[in-house]
């Protein structure tokens, strides 16, 4: 949980493990007879026992993050400047965690009523490619096209991460979640804020989240009034009943804050990664992106089927489930590099 912390709150872990170290490595797999047990309320009882898959959620868990710290190392770490095939490097790394995944831990069943954990892995996920990409699009040197890529990308892949969360409000209410979930929401929400892609309902969303989650941790005070700042910062119109959602407490020190992140926010640093660009990228990203989709088998009808940014929108709860696989969803994009 603190690697995976170190990581929603952008700071490299004391003692990260190796990208390249085999995880789980010896560890026996969930037993046969392992359940998952509803917890909220004593009477609670599964009707039909289901298999906890924790111990196997637990291993693609510590893979996926391990990639993303790699993505902060690449970032931020002393091995040179960030190029377009370090970026595309790590999201085919993502790619390929996605398409491995053991069959009983996918969500590809719409409406389904998966187990928590499994919602939080797909989670993270999302919010893993939003941290890979956002950087870039605060970065000047690319063309319209190219950047309309990007952002696709990055806004997809909150679109996607924000609808597993509301199946997960749905089924499970967000006052019972692991407490790293609060931080995959503010991202994700983030990210629609940045690319004003419908912030207005990611921001009522988030505080409504948020809200609900506030009566079991503590932390997330702090971080709902630095989400609120977020908001504030990118001139968008907090919801008109945000008064009701702090809990009677709406200012936090700056010690409250550090206790939260370490830091005073939660917001991933743009302004500084942006700066360990290396200024080739703008001339390699399009031939470098055309060969990772061959290597990747993207086909002529999936590299042209993109929807148009303009288009991207949060659609209502009732029209996001089941948007298909969302790595190959990922890889239409071709028609966006040469418009």
């Amino acid at each position: 949980m603190l690697s995976s912390w170190a990581a929603f709150t952008y700071q490299k872990p004391s003692s990260p493990v190796s990208p390249t170290a085999t995880v789980f490595d010896g560890v026996e797999m969930d037993a046969s007879d392992a359940y998952w047990q509803p917890y909220r309320f004593p009477a609670d009882n599964a009707s039909n026992p289901i298999p906890s898959c924790a111990i196997q959620t637990a291993k693609e868990l510590a893979k996926l993050s391990q990639a993303s710290h790699q993505i902060i190392t690449v970032y931020c770490g002393s091995r040179g400047k960030v190029t377009a095939s370090s970026i595309l490097s790590l999201y085919g790394r993502c790619l390929r965690w996605y398409e491995e995944l053991p069959t009983m831990l996918k969500l590809d069943v719409p409406d389904s009523e998966g187990l928590p954990h499994i919602f939080h892995l797909h989670i993270y996920y999302h919010v893993a490619l939003c941290q890979l990409f956002q950087p870039l699009l605060c970065y000047d040197g690319f063309s319209d096209g190219t950047k309309r890529h990007i952002r696709s990308i990055a806004v997809q892949s909150a679109q996607a991460g924000l609808q597993i969360l509301e199946r997960y409000q749905r089924i499970f209410s967000n006052r019972y979640q692991t407490p790293l979930q609060a931080f995959c929401l503010v991202h994700l929400c983030d990210t629609l804020i940045r690319q004003r892609v419908n912030a207005q309902e990611a921001i009522e969303f988030c505080f409504e989240m948020l809200h609900e989650a506030l009566a079991g941790f503590l932390f997330i005070g702090p971080l709902q009034a630095m989400f609120c700042q977020t908001v504030k910062e990118h001139g968008m119109a907090l919801p008109d009943n945000h008064e009701e959602v702090w809990h009677g407490r709406k200012r936090y020190s700056t010690e409250d804050l550090l206790d939260t992140c370490e830091r005073i926010t939660y917001v991933q640093p743009v302004d500084i990664l942006v700066e360990r660009i290396d200024p080739s990228i703008s001339q390699e990203f399009e031939k470098a992106w055309q060969k990772f989709i061959e290597t990747h088998g993207g086909t002529e009808k999936e590299q042209s089927d993109i929807v148009d940014d303009a288009d991207v929108e949060l659609r209502p709860s009732s029209e996001r489930s089941g948007q298909g696989n969302p790595t190959r969803r990922f890889m239409q994009i071709d028609s966006l590099m040469n418009p």
